[in-house]
């Protein structure tokens, strides 16, 4: 499937056409008008998802400007890759993260007047956010080697923010803290997210997430199904 993505406006997506379908020679994309909005082309990314090779692509043109191939597309603040994996924006929140908690440097350091319990909400109120966002969605899909440079992000500032030693474990300093894990909080957001949907009146909105894993047939089978979001909430509690 390919699709369309503003770059200055992540809602904007439009759907093309199927790869099996698409030309091989370069493709002029018309016919799309919208009332009141105008396309910025050169803002214009086109991204193939597909987890076969994508080499030798036809040139796809907007208004006669050259629209972009990407490996990942940016969509309502969650970088999704081509082939359908969150390595990107496990880089980007991690990133995004320690570059804010460096910024709070001068007011989380153990030697900042604020008391200790004011920093620690700090970090709470202005990082943590940024590594949940919309966790329910990716978390199911991210290796335990993305868990550590996630977690590591939250219990460096709270090192920070007490002084502690080298010697004393993460599990003690947020045990200390009374704080959770990044996985843990998000676990718990999930868990909200699906209890609500659950309890709503709209039936389209209770069957968010509860689709069945597709039943294998002798012809196409899956060596490692993925984790539906409903199902790492409800069957993998975090460690």
């Amino acid at each position: 499937m390919t699709s369309l993505s503003s770059r200055g406006l992540p809602s904007l997506s439009l759907l093309m056409t199927q790869c099996s379908t698409l030309p091989t020679t370069t493709q002029t994309l018309l016919g799309y008008s919208f009332p009141n909005l105008r396309i910025n082309a050169t803002k214009i990314i086109a991204i193939l998802f597909s987890r076969n090779q994508t080499k030798n692509l036809p040139q796809l043109s907007i208004n006669n400007t050259p629209i972009p191939w990407s490996t990942h597309v940016k969509y309502l603040g969650v970088t999704i890759g081509r082939t359908l994996n969150f390595c990107q924006h496990i880089q980007n929140i991690t990133q995004k993260a320690t570059k804010t908690r460096g910024m709070l440097f001068p007011i989380l350091n153990k030697r900042s007047p604020i008391p200790t319990r004011n920093r620690i909400n700090i970090l709470k109120m202005y990082i943590n956010p940024i590594l949940t966002y919309a966790g329910a969605a990716w978390a199911p899909f991210i290796t335990k080697s993305q868990w550590k440079k996630i977690e590591a992000v939250q219990t460096i500032g709270l090192r920070m923010i007490l002084g502690t030693p080298k010697y004393v474990t993460n599990r003690v300093t947020l045990s200390t803290t009374n704080l959770k894990q990044i996985k843990s909080q998000i676990h718990s957001q999930a868990t909200s997210f699906f209890h609500k949907n659950f309890l709503s009146r709209f039936r389209h909105i209770r069957q968010l997430g509860l689709e069945e894993q597709p039943t294998p047939t002798p012809i196409q089978t899956y060596k490692n199904p993925k984790t539906r979001p409903i199902n790492w909430v409800s069957v993998n509690p975090p460690s």
